[in-house]
């Protein structure tokens, strides 16, 4: 699954929240996509999955996908993202950088 199986009618000027995590985390989809455990790879495959369930409503089962994992790491994604968010400051503010670049 790619990011045009999901926004087949993206709105010129506005990033895809892949695109976005990308430039905020310094990161390809290419590295989001493999099964390594780098930290920042980690979290930004933890946003992917946490705004696809969050504002777009998909199953953990669809979210998982779009990075190839399954539905139990989605699920601990958002949780993980929830936690982060409130704790870590850093992280916090990569979100909110993340989220200004996506049309909600």
């Amino acid at each position: 699954m790619t990011a045009a199986d999901i926004h087949p009618y993206a709105v010129p000027g506005l990033m895809s929240i892949e695109d976005a995590v990308c430039d905020v985390f310094n990161v390809t989809m290419d590295e989001i996509n493999k099964t390594t455990r780098i930290r920042k790879v980690t979290e930004s495959r933890q946003v992917i999955m946490w705004y696809y369930r969050t504002y777009k409503g998909f199953t953990f089962h669809y979210a998982g996908r779009i990075v190839k994992r399954d539905h139990c790491t989605a699920m601990y994604a958002c949780n993980t993202v929830d936690c982060l968010r409130e704790t870590d400051k850093e992280f916090g503010e990569k979100l909110r950088r993340v989220l200004s670049m996506v049309k909600r």
